[in-house]
């Protein structure tokens, strides 16, 4: 399927219909990750898939710092073109603060969230202390030495060897982005407030998948999170940070189920007046 391009992000969309899932990737991604997910939801729903600000082909924004908050608005604005109104928003890592920050601010134009290795709690002050590390290193050396350590590290460790092939493409790609990206990037999480109240206010269904070896997402600090939702559901899986290359079948069958328990319950169990 042809990317298009959709106010300030380039797009793939899939699909069609007025039941429309929206898959965000994460940090140093862009919307291949999710590849294996793609058909076999567009059988059911309208996929769309963006490349957030800097990654894939959307641009960096030459007017202004990139930020979780800005991301959620240019989502909101791609969307909006395409006359989406009510999506189902799923998140990878970052993209899951991405889906949060939309959460936020648009909660009239959110039919579920979901969450897929992803968290509302902030940065502690050691995370942020890396990330200022990560921008000063990317902006003084470029990205292929960070990321070829990056990556790797987000498989679970018994993992790695098999996904191997998998590991070097995601490497192969990440390593294209400009350091400014990324740097810009890591920034905006850096920077990212605790949005735990936005998930205690929703008013629509919570997706969590939860990697039990995450070793980006505690397993205690999801364990934490997971009663904040009115109404969630929770995967907890044995997979690192990366349950779309780890576990695909069962990520996908999770993500699946939520997305049919959303758009085809007609209402029965909603949580909306």
């Amino acid at each position: 399927m042809p990317i298009i391009h959709s106010n300030s992000l380039a797009l793939r969309a899939e699909g069609q219909g007025n039941k429309t899932v929206v898959l965000i990737h994460g940090f140093c991604e862009d919307h291949r990750i999710w590849d294996g997910f793609a058909a076999p939801l567009a059988s059911r729903y309208r996929v769309v898939m963006p490349d957030l600000p800097g990654f894939g082909q959307s641009p960096l924004p030459t007017d202004r710092a990139v930020s979780i908050v800005g991301m959620a608005q240019a989502v909101h604005a791609a969307l909006q073109s395409l006359g989406i109104e009510r999506p189902i928003l799923i998140g990878h890592s970052m993209g899951g603060y991405v889906a949060l920050a939309y959460a936020q601010q648009y909660p009239e134009a959110l039919a579920g969230l979901g969450l897929f290795h992803s968290s509302a709690l902030p940065d502690s002050a050691e995370r942020q202390q890396i990330r200022t590390r990560v921008i000063a290193e990317v902006r003084a050396n470029g990205v292929a030495d960070y990321i070829q350590n990056l990556v790797p590290g987000l498989f679970a460790s018994d993992h790695r060897a098999a996904h191997q092939p998998v590991i070097d493409e995601l490497v192969a790609r990440a390593s294209q982005l400009s350091p400014e990206a990324v740097a810009q990037a890591a920034a905006a999480m850096r920077d990212r407030p605790d949005r735990q109240a936005v998930l205690q206010k929703l008013l629509v269904p919570v997706l969590w998948v939860v990697g039990k070896a995450d070793p980006v997402i505690p397993l205690a600090a999801s364990l934490a999170q997971l009663a904040l939702a009115p109404d969630s559901t929770a995967h907890l899986l044995a997979v690192g940070h990366m349950g779309m290359f780890e576990a695909p079948a069962r990520t996908l069958a999770a993500i699946e189920t939520f997305c049919q328990s959303v758009y085809d319950s007609n209402g029965t169990d909603s949580l909306l007046p």
